[in-house]
């Protein structure tokens, strides 16, 4: 049992619009919409508990929405089938006869049978040859083919959903036939059942959603492993022939193996490292110290948080060169500071050494702004291929 969280609920716009296909199988599959239609059928004397999700395919190939079963199907407890569908014509009541007397043949017992229809029935003439219920619900006779049949659709709740209290199933058919991903859309986006119907719709997506995402992932593995496999039968059949002038050939394989492998491992590794959300860091000493001498040599105030962030979001396969760069700047803070102490220990042959690293760590739209001719002594440092991650 889902704990709902009201308050939140009137923010709540769904992934998937509510009476579309897929997302009504994805509603309809979930335990608390089961026992809503289990309950209204048989007017809450039989627990949803009672009744499983079954296979809804039929002998034809056609399939049922969704169909639940009890363990023992009997005249008390029947087999429920239940249908979403955008029009109600005669195509589909023909299609709904055959259904129901599939499932007849299957469990010796007539079914229930609830349709929710989005749309309304495809024809005034059509709609009349139908009862529309006081509880909201059009039927006619059925005992031909099934125990009973319920049909919701807006018009046929328009009286219903005033009521001072709002039956669940009507709810239920309230939230499917308006089709409204966002419950502020709503007349009666402030009725707790209504927003109950939100908040367990957008757990059921947001959790079908992950689920597609792993599936996709396990997926690209198994067809990786799947010719990787492959690889190494050639391998083998290779080997199996007792050709020597075949080594070549299994060198070539074994190569070409290893290069996809390689290459399927580090997609996975990109892939998994994208989906991770780094750890937001504060700045650390050597880039407060950057900044500083920065600052401080063009007179100007750079975005502190901004250069962070740049520095943050770098590649993994960077990391190597970061982890490089702040070793040699490192390495360079430390001379700096020695020759602000002590000016002999400025290297002989490069004067400038510390002034020059300060000054190619300069952001390049920051270099535009300047006018002064950059000094003679930078170009030193640009032709060592070094790199900056700023």
């Amino acid at each position: 049992m889902i704990i709902y969280n009201i308050e939140n609920a009137i923010t709540i716009s769904l992934q998937c619009r509510p009476g579309s296909d897929g997302a009504s199988k994805l509603l309809l599959n979930h335990d608390d919409i089961k026992h809503t239609v289990v309950s209204s059928l048989t007017d809450g004397k039989i627990n949803g508990k009672m009744y499983t999700v079954a296979n809804n395919e039929h002998p034809d190939g056609k399939r049922s929405d969704i169909i639940y079963i009890p363990d023992k199907p009997t005249e008390s407890t029947r087999p429920i089938t239940v249908e979403i569908q955008q029009t109600f014509d005669w195509a589909f009541f023909r299609r709904l006869n055959r259904y129901c007397l599939n499932i007849c043949d299957k469990y010796k017992v007539m079914p229930f049978v609830m349709v929710f229809v989005i749309k309304g029935f495809s024809s005034k003439s059509f709609v009349n040859e139908f009862v529309l219920n006081v509880d909201g619900y059009y039927t006619i006779s059925t005992k031909l083919w099934a125990e009973s049949l319920r049909i919701y659709t807006l018009d046929s709740i328009a009286e219903n959903v005033t009521a001072e209290k709002l039956n669940p199933i009507i709810a239920l058919a309230y939230f499917l036939c308006s089709q409204e991903k966002s419950i502020i859309g709503l007349e009666l986006c402030d009725n707790p059942l209504i927003q109950k119907l939100y908040l367990l719709a957008d757990k059921i997506f947001e959790e079908a959603q992950m689920e597609k995402k792993k599936k996709s992932s396990s997926d690209i593995v198994i067809r990786s492993l799947k010719n990787a496999e492959k690889q190494f039968e050639k391998i083998l059949k290779c080997i199996e022939s007792r050709d020597s002038n075949q080594m070549t050939r299994i060198k070539k394989y074994a190569e070409k193996g290893v290069q996809y492998v390689g290459k399927k491992r580090k997609l996975l590794e990109e892939e998994e490292g994208e989906s991770v959300t780094p750890i937001e860091e504060g700045e650390n000493g050597d880039l407060a110290f950057t900044l500083q001498e920065l600052e401080a040599r063009f007179k100007v105030t750079l975005n502190k948080k901004q250069l962070w962030n740049k520095l943050d979001k770098m590649k993994r396969k960077d990391s190597e060169n970061v982890r490089n760069y702040i070793d040699k700047f490192n390495e360079i803070k430390r001379k700096y500071e020695s020759s602000l102490k002590d000016p002999s220990k400025v290297p002989a042959d490069d004067p400038d050494y510390c002034e020059n690293f300060v000054s190619s760590l300069r952001p390049k739209p920051l270099r535009d702004k300047i006018e002064d001719k950059e000094p003679e002594s930078i170009k030193y440092v640009s032709k060592r291929k070094e790199r900056s991650y700023i």
